[in-house]
């Protein structure tokens, strides 16, 4: 499974036109463009705005790095009126809708997420440094920096000083990958392909028992 991760990694990172030898910072936000949800979760209605602002000028610090912006398939925003609104002017920023998620998870060295992002758990499960930005008036839904297998940023600076945690601190990104591989082993269990056998042989036991 990893290794066609991999492989489609290495297309998507084609088609896209980045840059193969600089790194990925992937931000996954929620909703630019979507009223039901909009009301429902955002105290205003350009916060998923203001939190592209951000990692753009957290992006500043780091001129070695390119930053993805995968926007939510069911956005309803057109991602090429995206690109020339938002990120034009700001090298070594693209966007991009219609990719699969996993292999440009799988393709970055770090992952940000929106406090409403369920990606969260698939950059932790791929092992991938997780940074969750926070500038919402609500609490984590999922408590991954609580539990310390992610940083947590409310706004540009604290964004910042956790990016360059994770890209220059060996000991904090050790700690993190600690965390990371026990929070899965707890949440998820062994991350090995072999669920569905092991589903399998658990009903196959349950049923042999009540025979």
């Amino acid at each position: 499974m990893r290794l066609n991760l991999r492989e489609r990694a290495v297309n998507d990172v084609m088609k896209i036109r980045l840059d193969p030898d600089k790194k990925i910072v992937l931000f996954i936000p929620s909703y630019f463009k979507d009223l039901r949800y909009l009301f429902s979760v955002f105290y205003r209605g350009d916060m998923e705005y203001m939190s592209l602002d951000s990692v753009l000028k957290a992006m500043n610090n780091f001129p070695g790095k390119q930053l993805l912006v995968k926007i939510h398939p069911y956005d309803s925003i057109d991602v090429n009126t995206f690109i020339v609104n938002r990120l034009k002017g700001y090298r070594n920023a693209y966007a991009v809708k219609d990719a699969d998620i996993l292999s440009l998870i799988d393709a970055s060295a770090l992952v940000i997420v929106s406090l409403f992002s369920s990606s969260a758990l698939d950059a932790l499960i791929l092992d991938k440094p997780l940074i969750t930005l926070n500038m919402h008036r609500r609490e984590d839904l999922v408590p991954f920096a609580a539990n310390g297998v992610a940083l947590k940023a409310t706004n540009t600076e604290e964004l910042s000083q956790a990016m360059k945690s994770v890209f220059e601190d060996k000991e904090v990104a050790a700690a993190l990958g600690r965390r990371r591989k026990q929070f899965i082993y707890d949440y998820a269990y062994k991350v090995d392909g072999r669920a569905t056998e092991r589903v399998w042989n658990l009903i196959d036991e349950l049923c042999n028992g009540v025979n």
